[in-house]
């Protein structure tokens, strides 16, 4: 059943509040974008939550130009647009507190942005809008993507209004009868029969009611599983609609408790930055409600956590079987004793990062004096591929390659990725027993001066900038100069 419309004095009277007394252009009010509305702007509709988000572009599409002719809906620009006019597309929604990086943005090729990028609230609230032209809007190889960074692992949308440049209103989401309809709980998926909306990317999209105004009810208090010996991880069960769970981690010997907000349903205490490993922690797990639907849920009962050693013995024994590189000068730590890189001066081979801040490390390939670099430059157009070995301690670690001397990354950005997938422990993806991983580095990418041109590298940098409890352990087993055939 189509929800009442009775949210549209409250949206109307927040927007008038908040614009009422704003300076006049020129009067130094800072900003010119729209502002947030505080809080949900609707009454008794559906709205939507998108979770899971793994890339900037797991987020909402609205359809339009590229969508029309697709066969997989029935879409038509009359459907959201007043035909050959410019219309304002503006969204409310919330998300993680003060996450900037909100935009609407294009879907496809050039990927680029549209409207200002705004953040969100000290509450989490945000609105972001665009006039779009009629020659944007039914452009065939764009629709139009609520866009922001990945550290947003989730997002509300309370309402998109779309409205013609004659002050027609010509879509609403909470008058989408395709929305509307749908029972909370229910997902949106490419084939629910949405016309108007997309999912983007590989998200969950979950359909939530909003009855009144009021928060309607406490979430349920979590239930944390039974702890496994041996391991570090906590477990708990879904809370019915809830979104995000708050994970108190406090040691047992005493000191300051750890908190992390997460929307999995898991967390490995490896992974938190000040975690005080072969330590045991009492934990708790809150469901946190969403702001004018529900409050927060008790604390659960707490379950006691030993956490493991950095690294597990199992991992230890693959990692020391591999024979790294070692030669005298090939490995350095370029930021001394203020960076968390530490070479071996045992002759092993082994790089190692401490927990702590950003660290940087060189390959000297010089001192490789196989590739013969004297006689036998490096390329434009040869391949560095780099075999390696590595254990991590917990979560992804990705190295990335710099420029020559310099702070700038390699474009397109490349990476030595340690941990494929967020594996824990060691490195599986390759072939063999213990398994070498590669990657591939087109020596193209190594450029300087103004205009960019082609720089033969001697010298490979390598920045990780993960923090926190990321540490891990890398041998470089070869290092190969392909050359174009």
């Amino acid at each position: 059943m189509l929800k009442k419309n009775a949210w549209i004095a409250a949206l109307f009277a927040a927007t008038a509040m908040l614009f009422m007394g704003c300076p006049e252009e020129g009067g130094g009010g800072g900003g010119g974008g729209p502002q947030p509305i505080i809080g949900n702007p609707i009454v008794d509709a559906n709205f939507l939550r998108v979770t899971g988000r793994q890339n900037s572009w797991d987020s909402i599409d609205i359809r339009a130009g590229k969508a029309v002719g697709d066969d997989t809906n029935t879409f038509t620009l009359d459907n959201s647009f007043t035909p050959n006019k410019a219309h304002t597309i503006k969204v409310f929604g919330s998300t993680d507190p003060l996450q900037g990086g909100i935009t609407l943005g294009n879907t496809d090729s050039p990927y680029t942005n549209k409207s200002p990028a705004v953040s969100a609230a000290t509450n989490g609230a945000f609105t972001i809008e665009f006039l779009y032209t009629w020659d944007e809007i039914s452009d065939t190889s764009q629709n139009i993507r609520i866009q922001m960074p990945t550290t947003a692992t989730s997002f509300y949308v309370y309402e998109i209004i779309i409205t013609d440049e004659d002050g027609t209103v010509s879509y609403k989401l909470s008058e989408d009868n395709d929305i509307q309809d749908l029972s909370a709980g229910a997902t949106i998926t490419d084939d629910t029969g949405v016309v108007c909306l997309q999912k983007a990317g590989g998200p969950t999209i979950t359909v939530f009611e909003q009855v009144g105004d009021e928060p309607v009810f406490q979430l349920d208090t979590p239930v944390i599983a039974a702890p496994v010996a041996g391991s570090s991880t906590v477990t708990w069960g879904a809370v019915p609609e809830g979104g995000d769970y708050k994970v108190v981690a406090t040691p047992t010997a005493g000191g300051a408790a750890l908190t992390i907000t997460t929307e999995l349903l898991s967390l490995n205490l490896k992974s938190l930055a000040g975690i005080v490993f072969e330590s045991e922690y009492s934990v708790t797990v809150t469901a946190l409600g969403i702001p004018g639907i529900t409050t927060d849920s008790e604390p659960s009962d707490a379950v006691v956590i030993t956490v493991g050693p950095m690294y597990e013995a199992a991992d230890n024994a693959l990692f020391d079987a591999v024979e790294g590189l070692f030669e005298t000068g090939l490995f350095a730590n370029n930021w001394g004793v203020g960076g968390s890189i530490v070479v071996d001066t045992d002759a092993t081979g082994i790089i190692t990062r401490a927990p702590g801040g950003s660290a940087l490390f060189s390959i000297d390939l010089t001192k490789l004096t196989d590739l013969d670099l004297d006689e036998t430059p490096i390329v434009a157009t040869d391949t560095i591929k780099i075999n390696f070995a590595a254990v991590v301690g917990v979560g992804q670690v990705k190295l990335t390659a710099k420029q020559s001397g310099t702070p700038t990354d390699l474009t397109p950005a490349t990476y030595i990725d340690l941990t494929p997938a967020n594996a824990l422990g060691f490195i599986q993806s390759g072939a063999g027993t213990p398994p070498v991983s590669a990657v591939s580095i087109p020596a193209g990418r190594y450029q300087g001066g103004d205009p960019k041109e082609f720089v033969s590298p001697t010298v490979l940098y390598f920045q990780d900038n993960s923090g926190g409890t990321a540490a891990w352990k890398l041998k470089i087993v070869s290092i190969e100069i392909v050359h174009a055939e």
